[in-house]
């Protein structure tokens, strides 16, 4: 639950040119070039709010009986049948919750654009200049 601006932060710190990966991996030297980019950025603002889905989907996948997949099996239904015609099922409205729920926080995040995104000269909708 930290801020996304130290979140940010620390990615870069971690990740620059001379920065501590490369201080623990020397072999890692050049990969700052791959993070910082606008899939750098899509990492670490997905990583910043997957907890918000794993919250949500742990807690549903929690409250599934046992019975339904035991039921399942009895009928002989494989691991994978079980798991597209039971399990996921039950998944999906969780799943389109926590979506919605990761989606508005991401549109609202302000803190990771403005410190990474604006290193790497990409503009998102919440730190685009108006006109």
């Amino acid at each position: 639950m930290t801020p996304p601006y130290i979140t940010s932060m620390g990615w870069i710190l971690f990740m620059q040119k001379k920065g501590l990966l490369q201080q623990l991996v020397p072999a890692a030297a050049g990969c700052e070039k791959n993070f910082f980019t606008r899939g750098g950025l899509v990492l670490v603002m997905s990583l910043h709010v997957f907890p918000f889905m794993l919250t949500m989907l742990k807690n549903a996948m929690l409250n599934i009986p046992s019975s339904l997949e035991e039921a399942g099996a009895v009928f002989g239904a494989g691991f994978g049948t079980r798991m597209r015609k039971i399990f996921l099922p039950l998944l999906s409205g969780n799943y389109a919750i926590g979506a919605l729920l990761v989606f508005v926080k991401t549109l609202s995040e302000y803190g990771t654009p403005s410190t990474l995104g604006r290193r790497i000269g990409f503009e998102v909708f919440t730190t685009a200049p108006t006109s």
